[in-house]
């Protein structure tokens, strides 16, 4: 079952229309889809490093995928295991190595380490996530050591046969690395701590500083650089005076006709509203009607949910902390919404960000990849001298 909010119609008239996919309660759905990595006691570490071969490689010479971890020296590498042509896909994690434990009867267990292009920013563990439970695996562990890398272990049933897989997923750049150890459920008595010690050696050797994602850059005269997402459409608001200026950004899904006129249905929507000093009474009450204004789309903005402190901006942008209030469509009690915003101060203007997302807890997939884009947008904010409009 789909719900929407009102239209986004080629006559000016300003308005969002949000998809809704199902409900996924984000505190429940950590809770029931992401619980804690159970605690496996590890082998000393000078006894495993003792026992283990170090591996390190650039595969085909990217930096991007250096990598190395430790395995015991018993294991074999294949000769035809590393791929010297390898490349990355954007559609299918391609496997770069594939080293195999001794054998058991007639089982083994393997370590394999892939790679794929994202296609959106996401936290790993939120890429993981949205992987594993895609792919119908029942996680029996998960653990965020930072933004980039996450850990998990979970079980996956094939050909009538039972693996428990501990993953380490790192991003780097535009990449994700997952290093994976996989297990017979029969061997997990004798060989958890191996699993869980030799999962924690993997580290990618080389970072790679660079954006996500392809992003668009548009410059509003000369006073500021915005970056984003290219995967998300911008919209330039009609310039009316230079004491108000600004655009949006769409995270459109679909496009389609409505009585002769063209709706997008969208996820997500980001507003950037450039206010000069002379134009505004206060920031309070500059926000205060920007959360009034929200009723000309049908949503009402309620209580705040959080602060956030941890977003990156550039050196000379000051800003407030990123606020996160509810928000219910006036229509529907049974939607919900989630509105961002973040007052910014560059030379003589305010820049009012804000953003509307489906709510972690009916999308989390969808708030997810939405409140990651609003991370890269700010991370780019940058005020210019002088220059000219353009895009």
């Amino acid at each position: 079952m789909k719900h929407f909010l009102g239209c986004f119609c080629v006559r000016g008239i300003v308005a969002v229309l949000l998809l809704w996919s199902g409900p996924a309660a984000a505190q429940a759905f950590l809770e029931n889809y992401a619980p804690a990595m159970p605690k496996i006691e590890m082998i000393p570490q000078k006894e495993f490093e003792a026992s283990s071969v170090l591996y390190q490689d650039i595969p085909s010479g990217d930096k991007a995928l250096s990598y190395k971890f430790r395995l015991p020296k018993d294991w074999e590498k294949p000769a035809d295991s590393a791929n010297s042509t390898y490349q990355v896909s954007d559609k299918v994690l391609g496997e770069i190595v594939r080293l195999y434990g001794p054998p058991l009867v007639d089982t083994r267990s393997y370590f394999s380490l892939m790679a794929i292009n994202l296609d959106y920013a996401l936290t790993a563990q939120q890429w993981l996530l949205q992987y594993l439970l895609s792919s119908g695996f029942t996680i029996q562990g998960i653990k965020e050591h930072n933004e980039n890398r996450a850990e998990v272990l979970y079980v996956k049933v094939e050909n009538g046969a039972t693996f428990v897989i501990r993953t380490v997923a790192q991003i780097n750049g535009k990449r994700i690395v997952l290093a994976q150890y996989v297990m017979p459920a029969e061997n997990w008595d004798s060989e958890q701590k191996l699993q869980a010690q030799a999962m924690g050696t993997f580290e990618l050797t080389h970072e790679v500083d660079e954006d996500p994602e392809e992003m668009e850059s548009y410059v509003l005269f000369d006073i500021a650089r915005f970056k984003y997402p290219k995967s998300w459409e911008f919209k330039l608001q009609p310039l009316k005076s230079v004491d108000r200026m600004g655009f949006e950004l769409l995270n459109v899904i679909s496009t389609f006709s409505l009585q002769n006129r063209t709706a997008k249905t969208l996820d997500g929507r980001i507003q950037v509203d450039v206010v000069s000093y002379d134009a505004i009474e206060s920031v309070g009450s500059e926000i205060d009607q920007l959360k009034a204004n929200l009723s000309k789309i049908g949503l009402v903005s309620g209580e705040k949910i959080e602060t956030r402190t941890n977003f990156k901006f550039m050196p000379d942008v000051l800003h407030s902390d990123v606020e996160v209030f509810d928000g219910t469509d006036d229509k529907s009690n049974f939607l919900k919404y989630e509105y961002w915003l973040v007052s910014v101060e560059m030379g003589d203007y305010y820049y009012f960000v804000h953003m509307i997302t489906l709510s972690r807890d009916e999308d989390y997939f969808s708030w997810a990849r939405n409140t990651e884009a609003y991370k890269l947008i700010l991370r780019h904010l940058e005020p210019l001298g002088e220059g000219t409009m353009m895009k």
